[in-house]
């Protein structure tokens, strides 16, 4: 059975996921690969997921604690049964306070995620708030670890000096993942879902 490729859109709280997701989610119906959606939020996924399915896609809603832990059995039974177009993707919003890390870890080595291929990850990088988080700091550079692809958001009001030194930042914790836009990461999973591969030169 073909396995069908898997998209954590991580980052952490407030960073644009969602904003990507759903210009991902219409880029993707222009390229004609269909797909389904679970949002995971403490509050407000089954709002998000209200306005997720207006697209047009299936789309489940986990509330609650982060799919990394205290929703990690829910989440794992979801994606089991969820229903994913002949020839689509996955794709899946993470808590912003998600643990990469252990998600990845858990979706990577569970049964219930065996009809997948190994997840990606495309991270959503404030660069208005990267690392001006105090606590939080470490929770947002081990988000961004696991990257396979990632974004730079909020870039309005971030000066080129400042956009520079988070990329440099980024690059050096995740120095294989590929910088992306949303036309760009559309196009790549439309050629992974065909089986073209998983390089970087595919997105050129």
């Amino acid at each position: 059975m073909k396995k069908i490729p898997l998209v954590l859109v991580a980052g952490f709280l407030g960073s644009g996921k969602t904003t990507f997701l759903q210009a991902l989610m219409r880029e993707l119906k222009e390229k004609g690969v269909g797909f389904s959606v679970v949002v995971n939020d403490f509050e407000n996924a089954e709002v998000d997921a209200t306005r997720l399915r207006t697209l047009g896609a299936e789309v489940q809603a986990i509330s609650g604690s982060c799919v990394c832990c205290g929703s990690l059995n829910e989440f794992l039974l979801t994606l089991r049964d969820i229903e994913v177009p002949e020839d689509g993707v996955l794709l899946v919003e993470a808590n912003g306070a998600s643990d990469q890390i252990s998600l990845i870890a858990a979706v990577t080595m569970r049964g219930e995620c065996r009809r997948f291929l190994s997840p990606m990850q495309v991270t959503m990088v404030d660069a208005r708030r990267w690392q001006r988080r105090d606590c939080q700091n470490a929770l947002e550079k081990e988000q961004v670890l696991t990257s396979t692809h990632w974004f730079l958001t909020h870039q309005a009001g971030a000066d080129k000096t400042r956009l520079a030194e988070v990329s440099k930042a980024v690059l050096s914790l995740a120095p294989r993942a590929v910088t992306t836009s949303v036309e760009d990461f559309a196009r790549y999973l439309r050629l992974v879902r065909a089986g073209g591969g998983f390089g970087k030169d595919e997105e050129r």
